[in-house]
């Protein structure tokens, strides 16, 4: 929803939507959603508070990755910077908007340990047709600008097999001060159909304390692939768990013209992935409590949180005491000072 088209003052008429002289795109209808979001006063505005880039930001945060942090904090274009990594010899200035697309969706879809074909279908699904080989160009050019992160990846992988193989708690450090620990445990449900495998407990650790905490259930081993189960969608006398993924499977048969099956895994770079987005969700929620607090303190009691859009905040104001520039000053103070990444 926070990527819906922002009008500039254009409202279509949609009794033309089944006017083929008229001409209407997808972000036409976007942009026409995002207007049914207004104020509950007809002089009142909606007010977003965004957390620009979290989970870029979030994820070099973990894995230590200084380079990217600097370039947040300079305020800095990361995508651009990205670029000269890539491209030696090249300066921030001279990254053209033809090549900043190259760091922009390399930096989107490359944090999780992407493979070639996965950026390649996330370029696609962006409406970009990029060959197999230059997306795994990407990818190398990616990883190589980012070796605190592959070296995160690994350390996490190493987590999640140590902790199976062994059957005991692991933790190990990473970047700023956090740590991650892996505890794993058994799940009679899952015994019951798969004796000795294990379900994890993923913790990120701020100053000793669990401040991320994520499951993964049912971990076992498929040659050097660690594997696990999922909940069942809906209760039809299969039993609580499933290994496979169907959905998957049914496209890779599709595409290898034979039966393929789709187990669930869970590595490094999927695991990173998790996390990153459980801390920004974190980060959010301690952001939105932050707000309500300011808001009680400074007595605000015409403007109230009214929803959320992924990393927005927003914020329905009335006029009233306080006026629009100072409820906006205290969403970015709630924003900005919660945890410094």
């Amino acid at each position: 929803m926070q990527n819906l088209k922002k009008l500039d003052g254009e409202i279509k008429d949609v009794s033309t939507l089944y006017d083929f002289n008229t001409h209407w795109s997808n972000g036409d209808m976007a942009g026409q959603l995002r207007q049914v979001f207004t104020s509950r006063h007809p002089e009142g505005k909606i007010i977003v508070g965004d957390l620009a880039g979290v989970e870029s930001r979030g994820l070099a945060y973990e894995a230590g990755e200084e380079w990217k942090l600097d370039t947040f904090r300079k305020g800095l274009d990361v995508y651009k910077v990205l670029v000269t990594r890539f491209i030696p010899g090249l300066e921030y200035e001279e990254v053209t908007d033809e090549l900043r697309p190259r760091g922009k969706y390399s930096e989107l879809s490359c944090g999780s340990q992407a493979s070639g074909k996965a950026v390649q279908d996330f370029m696609f699904r962006l409406g970009f047709s990029i060959t197999l080989e230059d997306a795994l160009q990407n990818v190398q050019d990616w990883r190589k600008a980012c070796p605190a992160i592959v070296d995160y990846w690994r350390t996490l992988d190493n987590l999640l097999k140590d902790a199976v193989h062994g059957g005991m708690t692991l933790q190990a450090s990473i970047g700023n001060g956090l740590s991650v620990r892996v505890s794993p445990f058994s799940l009679p449900s899952i015994e019951a159909i798969h004796p000795g495998a294990l379900s994890l407990c993923i913790q990120i650790l701020v100053d000793g304390e669990p401040y991320v905490t994520r499951f993964v259930h049912g971990c076992y081993f498929r040659g050097n692939r660690l594997c696990y189960y999922k909940p069942v969608e809906r209760l039809g006398g299969k039993g609580l768990w499933t290994t496979i993924d169907e959905t998957r499977s049914a496209k890779l048969s599709a595409e290898a013209g034979e039966p393929v099956t789709a187990y669930f895994s869970i590595y490094g770079g999927k695991l990173a992935g998790i996390l990153t987005q459980s801390l920004c969700r974190e980060l959010f929620f301690d952001s939105a409590r932050e707000l309500k607090r300011l808001f009680e303190h400074h007595g605000v009691t015409n403007a109230v949180m009214c929803g959320q859009f992924h990393d927005e905040i927003n914020v329905d104001w009335t006029p009233g005491e306080h006026s629009e520039e100072f409820v906006m000053t205290l969403v970015r103070q709630a924003m900005k000072t919660v945890r410094d990444l």
